[in-house]
């Protein structure tokens, strides 16, 4: 159940609670004749009544006070966005960041606000390291004052479970960006991020940015990072649908040239445009250079195969330089039902599995989401568990394991299981 805002209300915010009661009071002596309104006139009357004061800066006691004169009026407030559409974090000079008991408080406010542009604004901004805030549709972030967030470093919009309609703006990302000057991490939910409102006549180049973290963006939209200069980059999650959203992370990687250090890639390519996304997929990969650490989410399908062979490694063509020639460690997370499809798809993976331990490379992990019987059987017994005949992995496997390379194979779920758990 999503926390109600007014039942934390008081630990929040005590400001001037004198002449919230005082409103109370006054607003009292009009409940009867509003209670005996139909709801349609009684919003209609809110909404006119609030109009003026909430369009500037908003406190937390001004719609809990709405709240509190009897339940007809509750139901009135719950039931006009525009009150809920504002809000001022306050926070102790003494407190560098939000509690996730307030992030649970805000996602229950802000949810009220529905498709209304929210504007958060939150007081002692010059002092505040980290921020955990709903991810929401329309959110717009403010320092109290003339002012910006310098000394933030960590800004995390989170899924909010209590209202899952809409993708988020993609200007935010440019607002939350000239806002913090000193930024060093900025994650997003798994809310989509669709096609900014408004568009940048410039681009934004941030030069405190190390990691970055957008998962989901909208299939028909433009790479998020199309309009994005990050110089210091050197962790990134990404997902990309489309060709022209690698394309345009292609001109990100040369605009930028960021020292990534670990990169996680989504590369979700449409079967009728696989070739021309995989060239494109391939081009990407080779401008990530001397990239240590990839982590690839893909899809069950003939993908794979051409993902294995663009990593591999041909001794036989000394003269070509291999993609991320510096990989030392692969993950691969495989989305998507898996059958007897990987008997078919381990002799790619073998082969640079092979070319690579020669060229470095000292982790691999391939995890799955589901597994039917027969496949279980046959990977354990790639992974030399059981008995399992006709497994032509299991030798290669146990010769890369000699050699000093950590091979793991698994669900996922277990994976996730040990992230946590770190």
């Amino acid at each position: 159940m999503s926390p109600n805002p007014s039942d934390e209300a008081a630990p929040l915010d005590q400001a001037e609670p004198d002449i919230a009661y005082q409103h109370q009071l006054a607003l009292k002596g009009l409940r009867d004749p509003v209670a005996h309104l139909p709801h349609e006139i009684s919003c209609e009357i809110f909404t006119h009544c609030i109009a003026g004061p909430h369009e500037r800066h908003a406190t937390l006691s001004e719609p809990l006070t709405l709240l509190s004169v009897c339940s007809h009026w509750s139901e009135t407030a719950l039931s006009v966005p525009q009150i809920w559409s504002n809000v001022e974090i306050r926070i102790p000079t003494t407190k560098l960041m939000i509690t996730p008991e307030y992030t649970a408080f805000l996602a229950a406010w802000l949810a009220r606000a529905k498709t209304q542009i929210t504007r958060i604004v939150v007081s002692h901004a010059t002092h505040l390291r980290e921020l955990v805030l709903p991810c929401i549709q329309y959110l717009f972030i403010f320092p109290l004052g003339n002012t910006t967030f310098p000394s933030l470093h960590m800004l995390r919009l989170q899924d909010n479970s209590s209202y899952d309609e809409g993708s988020l703006d993609a200007a935010v990302i440019s607002q939350i960006l000239r806002l913090t000057p000193q930024l060093r991490l900025l994650v997003f939910g798994e809310r989509y991020l669709s096609r900014p409102s408004i568009s940048s006549p410039t681009v934004t180049l941030h030069t405190s940015l190390t990691m970055l973290n957008i998962v989901n963006v909208e299939s028909g939209e433009p790479c998020i990072l199309k309009d994005l200069t990050f110089p210091s980059l050197t962790h990134l999650e990404l997902i990309l649908w489309s060709k022209t959203q690698l394309d345009e992370f292609a001109e990100f990687l040369v605009r930028s040239a960021p020292p990534l250090r670990e990169v996680r890639l989504y590369p979700w390519p449409q079967d009728s445009l696989m070739t021309e996304y995989c060239r494109s997929f391939a081009h990407v990969l080779r401008l990530l250079g001397d990239l240590p650490s990839l982590h690839l989410r893909c899809v069950s399908g003939p993908a794979e195969d051409v993902f294995y062979e663009m990593l591999a490694v041909d001794s036989s063509q000394s003269n070509l330089l291999p993609l991320l020639p510096s990989l030392t460690s692969l993950t691969v997370q495989r989305s998507g039902r898996t059958t007897m499809r990987l008997q078919r798809w381990f002799p790619a993976l073998m082969k640079m599995l092979v070319g690579r331990a020669a060229s470095g490379l000292r982790e691999f992990e391939l995890y799955v989401e589901e597994l039917e019987d027969e496949t279980v059987e046959y990977m354990e017994g790639f992974c030399g568990e059981n008995d399992y005949e006709n497994n032509e992995g299991r030798p290669v496997v146990q010769e890369l394991r000699a050699r000093g390379m950590r091979v793991d194979i698994g669900l996922v779920r277990e994976y996730l299981q040990r992230k946590l758990g770190e």
